[in-house]
């Protein structure tokens, strides 16, 4: 029997799969490889004894109605050992089946050979018991560790076989009717092109590594073995990361503040290997939230019984068909005056956990991830919500009205490259939701309001130069000054 094209061996099967040996299933012919041809008049010879074969190496259930019997045998379908087997093979398979009010069992040996261009398996059973039967039911195991994986695009797909006679007749019909795949992985949408193949990315840092792998012996023994490994060329990839943050004008003294915040980076650039981000004293952390901060025993075991979670954070990386996402915990070490920030981050089969320090002092907030994967992302989405237990709050009095609404808000932000490479930056937070009343208030200051942020502006901005920030304070003067204005209006009144 030949699957079709597209059915294919599943790899994640191979995850604790184990094989049946010769002399598990009870095989009596003579060792060695290659030592039984396909086309061998006699069958195989097999002992009497029930099968001994691990649980690990199951792939499906079989059941055989006879008229010869009053009762289906009933049995397994189980891998074979590689190369140890009847037929010398790379794969093969074995089919146990047993009436138990009779007593009597079948053992047959099935050559399984896989086409190196299509992939496509054709498993042999020759010489067969010269005994009838009325239907064989192979049913293989379904899930994550199937032995088998279906067809990448919906459509119809038909297995083909030849039955062969002991007189010698052939007869080669197809499966009626076809089986159809009808949706994408996980009952999503069919895809209507062939699924992308992703390679593998190389590191962006040039710090030496090393590959690692264990092998082992067909007596058991093993032996670790490891290569050296590193890239070139890694100082020299641009290192240009963008970062984005908002929140919302209008809080409360209920459920805090927010703060949204999203990475970019480019493909072929240096991915980043750590960062440091000071949140404004404007948005302190809010003690009410780090008191209930899960403890690392209860978050290590799960997560979400933790029930300390703050927000929420999504990656999206070329290197997975789909994003991973997940929730943002504070997790208290017993070593740490702060909570950690844990991203808890999955998709596709796989979880990665990124570790956040958290340092206060003064009222301001400083949080840092030292170990960031040497992989690519082409965005970083970390939200941190209002809501009654937020991560944050604002440190505005009750005048305000808890507005941030026409506040100055900046986050000082450290990014290093997997190369060495730094970014230092400072960046705006936009405020969001804000009535476009207040903008137009704040355009209508007085002059001399006006004079006294431009000055400040210019200490700020020129604070390592005399000169500059002179210059700069002298024509605020000459274009905000009061007495300016009084002698330009009685100018004109004089001309």
């Amino acid at each position: 029997m030949t699957l079709p094209a597209g059915m294919q061996r599943n790899p994640s099967a191979a995850n604790g799969l184990q094989a049946c040996s010769e002399q598990q299933i009870g095989y009596e012919g003579q060792p060695g490889p290659h030592r039984y041809s396909p086309g061998a008049p006699q069958p195989l010879s097999f002992s009497s004894e029930p099968a001994d074969c691990p649980e690990a190496s199951k792939l499906g259930l079989v059941r055989i109605a006879t008229p010869v019997l009053a009762h289906e045998l009933t049995g397994s379908l189980y891998l074979a050992r590689q190369d140890a087997n009847p037929f010398g093979s790379l794969l093969a398979v074995y089919l146990v089946a047993e009436d138990p009010y009779s007593g009597i069992k079948v053992k047959l040996a099935g050559l399984a050979e896989a086409n190196p261009e299509t992939g496509q398996i054709t498993t042999t059973f020759q010489n067969t018991p010269q005994v009838p039967f009325e239907e064989l039911h192979l049913e293989l195991s379904g899930g994550p560790r199937a032995s088998l994986s279906t067809p990448a695009l919906c459509g119809s797909y038909t297995a083909n076989a030849s039955f062969t006679a002991g007189s010698g007749a052939l007869r080669e019909p197809a499966s009626e009717p076809p089986f159809t795949v009808t949706s994408g992985p996980a009952g999503g949408p069919c895809p209507s092109s062939p699924l992308p193949f992703y390679f593998e990315y190389n590191p962006t840092s040039c710090e030496p590594m090393k590959i690692e792998g264990t092998l082992t012996g067909s007596q058991g023994a093993s032996a670790g073995v490891s290569s050296p490994f590193q890239v070139s060329g890694c100082r020299s990839l641009p290192f240009k990361p963008a970062v984005l943050a908002t929140t919302r004008g209008q809080t409360s003294k209920a459920d805090g503040a927010s703060l949204g915040l999203t990475f970019k980076s480019k493909t072929g650039e240096a991915h980043v290997a750590r960062t440091i981000l000071t949140i404004p004293a404007t948005l302190p952390a809010r003690l009410t939230t780090i008191q209930k901060a899960c403890i690392a025993a209860v978050f290590e075991v799960n997560p979400a019984a933790a029930g300390s979670d703050i927000g929420t954070a999504t990656v999206h990386t070329p290197v997975r068909k789909s994003p991973l996402a997940g929730p943002i915990y504070l997790v208290s070490h017993g070593n740490a005056a702060w909570p950690d920030a844990e991203l808890v981050l999955q998709g596709e089969g796989i979880t990665v956990i990124l570790d956040g320090q958290t340092a206060i002092k003064k009222g301001v907030t400083t949080s840092s991830f030292q170990t960031v994967p040497d992989a690519p992302f082409e965005s970083v989405e970390a939200t941190l919500p209002e809501e009654p237990h937020s991560a944050l709050t604002t440190s505005l009095p009750l005048k305000d009205h808890y507005s941030l609404c026409g506040q100055h808000l900046t986050i000082p932000t450290s990014l290093t490259g997997q190369n060495g490479a730094a970014l230092i930056d400072t960046v705006e937070v936009s405020v969001q939701g804000c009535h476009a009343v207040k903008a137009r208030k704040a355009n209508h200051r007085t002059r001399k309001q006006r004079l006294v942020r431009a000055l400040k502006a210019c200490r700020k901005r020129y604070k390592h130069s005399r000169t500059k920030r002179a210059g700069c304070e002298r024509t605020a003067r000459r274009r905000y000054s009061p007495n300016r204005s009084r002698s330009h209006r009685a100018h004109k009144t004089q001309r």
